[in-house]
């Protein structure tokens, strides 16, 4: 107060007692006061506001320099080489490898202009909460280049052999050839491509490498819609397969010539399953044919009916299931009983070695009558002029039965297998460039399916056929495990016309007992015909978890064929069923597992993990018949209901 009136009236001389000069009136005094704080404060709000302004102002012209500027030329060149990854993603679709390697070399160039433009986002790493995505976005970049090095070694490695592999190169020999001729260019080439592939493996480990510092917990879950850590964990775990699958090839790649016969000629057997006539293995062995493999060149050097050499010869004890219901002894044809395609091409091996005159041979093929239909859907129809008949995929299986069982007699009634797979052979590796594709994709879903099976004697090849599922194994699991194995004893060629289910109910208790029913259900939706269809005859194993015990088996029509044993690391309940023309009829099975469904980590969360194991042979018994039909339930919640095409795994958080 003092300070404004000596400022205001500097000179007037101030009677206090006398209130002169002053306003004697305690309010109208007050008022002349703030009258007089006014103006100044006035003056600094706008100076403070003028001050906070500026410096939004200049804030806001760095923000714009430093972040928003940088970060949309950023967005827009990602947009750019995000278009040519797709060109180059087409390019290698189109199997067109100039222009692949043209996408890649502008891949390179763009990459680099986007990891500029990340690079003046630089301040975002000295951000505290901020700076953890950064690093992340620089191992991801890091990633990136390992991944183009990587690329550019392949398609350098691969381009001057482009033609072998079916790709188009403006640098490689563009004359036509044949699968055979493929094969031989491909055993001479293999050793030059062993460099390059090294060095992209060592680049994609370092790919690898710099992803895994990404966590995808350190992210929201979704963003705008878009799920934000599925896809980075999806990302991650494509490029660790893609890490183990090119180091598993690896091996392969380098045995590969051996295995295609340089420098020794490679002979193969392959076996002719019936899987009309289901047994453990895809079906019954029918007919054989032994091939060879010179340096890449193809040959089938011998192909006839499996009783040419069988001539009912037993060297070995026969299963209890074989003598109860089909021959007294173990015969060649019958000797894949196991479920586990190499146990029973080992048990094959004893009666091939007794035979005279037949080649050495370094592993066994096992193929079905549906390998040969899919194969036929690619290749088209076959004239056999021999036979006067033309085989196409919608009557090759019906044809080949008819002609075994009715037309053809003798020695030479299932000839015919031999001679059509010998024409088969002849298509595919006279195939054209176009076809390569299509064959080779439907050869992988056929095998994936186990419509064909491989047993190798070389170790290398082996273990790469059972790790990924080539081989027909019976596989170890940790958990619950359910394979169903059928063996048609004696009932013809039934399973043409046989419609499977398959029904699991598992109840677990509240002290995590597991007791589960397994009901199995045959339909025979043919008539009697006396050559084709007739009673189905089926001798039931079900492999499950060691150790399980045996509640119950119902259903069924011989009650010594009701039995527990152990094979395989597992134990097995059988049982024995007989099934009429136009009826159906259903087993089960009730059995408690050998272990408890129990909490684990902090939450005590439970999980329930299965893995059913489809068998060989299984498929679509016709057209208008469907596929195995499999339904899961977990305490009365059905948790799956799906076609068994393949071996499937399932987790389930309860």
């Amino acid at each position: 107060m003092e300070y404004f009136i000596n400022e205001k009236i500097p000179n007037e001389e101030v009677n206090l007692d006398n209130h002169q000069g002053i306003n004697s009136n305690p309010e109208t005094a007050t008022l002349g006061v703030k009258q007089e704080i006014k103006k100044p404060f006035k003056k600094r709000f706008w100076k403070t506001l003028g001050i906070i302004l500026g410096i939004f102002l200049v804030v806001l012209l760095i923000g714009y320099f430093i972040l928003i500027r940088p970060g949309y030329t950023l967005y827009k060149d990602s947009l750019k080489l995000y278009a040519t990854a797709n060109e180059l993603k087409l390019s290698l679709s189109e199997q067109n490898l100039t222009k692949a390697e043209q996408s890649l070399g502008e891949i390179k160039s763009e990459l680099l202009v986007v990891e500029k433009d990340y690079e003046r986002l630089g301040v975002l790493k000295y951000t505290p909460f901020l700076s953890k995505y950064y690093k992340d976005g620089s191992a991801v970049f890091s990633a990136a280049n390992h991944g183009v090095i990587a690329s550019d070694l392949v398609i350098q490695g691969i381009e001057p052999f482009s033609n072998i592999f079916g790709f188009t190169s403006d640098k490689a020999n563009e004359e036509e050839i044949n699968a055979d001729q493929k094969l031989e260019e491909l055993v001479q080439a293999m050793p030059q491509l062993l460099p390059s592939l090294d060095a992209a493996l060592e680049e994609i480990d370092n790919l690898e490498s710099d992803l895994q510092e990404v966590n995808p917990e350190d992210y929201p879950k979704s963003i705008l819609g878009y799920d934000v850590q599925e896809k980075i964990t999806e990302i991650k775990n494509l490029t660790t397969s893609a890490k183990k699958v090119s180091h598993d090839v690896r091996p392969i790649l380098e045995k590969l010539p051996e295995a295609l016969g340089e420098p020794e000629t490679k002979n193969y057997l392959v076996l002719f399953q019936n899987d009309k006539e289901l047994r453990p293995t895809g079906g019954f062995i029918t007919a054989y044919a032994i091939i060879s493999m010179d340096k890449g060149r193809f040959k089938i050097v011998k192909s006839e009916d499996i009783y040419n050499i069988d001539k009912d010869q037993s060297y070995m004890e026969a299963p209890q299931a074989i003598k109860d219901y089909l021959v007294p002894g173990l015969y060649m044809r019958d000797s894949n009983w196991s479920p586990d395609f190499k146990v029973s091409m080992e048990t094959f091996e004893i009666y091939w070695n007794k035979l005279a005159d037949v080649p050495e041979i370094s592993g066994i093929i096992g193929v079905d009558t549906e390998f040969v239909r899919a194969f036929m859907e690619v290749l088209g129809p076959i004239e056999l002029p021999q036979y006067g008949e033309t085989f196409e995929a919608s009557n090759v299986v019906y044809e080949l039965e008819l002609y075994s069982e009715k037309v053809l007699q003798g020695p030479y009634r299932k000839n015919l297998l031999g001679d059509l797979m010998g024409e088969m052979v002849d298509r595919v590796f006279a195939a054209k460039k176009d076809q390569w594709r299509s064959l080779i994709d439907k050869a992988f879903t056929e095998i994936s399916r186990k419509h064909m099976l491989f047993y190798f004697h070389d170790t290398t090849l082996q273990s790469f056929a059972e790790e990924y599922n080539f081989a027909g194994r019976i596989k170890e699991f940790d958990g619950d495990y359910l394979h169903v194995s059928d063996a048609n004893l004696g009932g013809l060629k039934s399973d043409y016309w046989l419609e499977r289910n398959v029904d699991q109910k598992i109840n677990i208790a509240d002290d995590g007992t597991v007791t589960k029913e397994v009901s199995i259900t045959y339909n025979n939706r043919g008539a009697y015909d006396g050559w084709l269809n007739s009673t189905t005859r089926v001798y039931t194993r079900i492999y499950v978890p060691l150790g399980s015990t045996l509640n119950s088996i119902e259903g069924g029509d011989d009650e010594k064929a009701k039995t527990t044993s152990e094979d395989l690391g597992k134990t097995v309940f059988s049982n024995y069923s007989r099934t009429i023309p136009l009826s159906s009829k259903t087993i089960k099975f009730t059995y408690t597992l050998p272990f408890k469904v129990t909490g684990t980590g902090l939450f005590g969360t439970k999980e329930y993990k299965l893995l059913v194991q489809k068998q060989p042979g299984l498929g679509q018994p016709q057209p208008d018949l469907k596929r195995p039909q499999y339904t899961i339930e977990i305490n009365g919640e059905v948790k799956a209901d799906y076609e068994l095409l393949t071996d499937s795994e399932f987790t389930w958080e309860l």
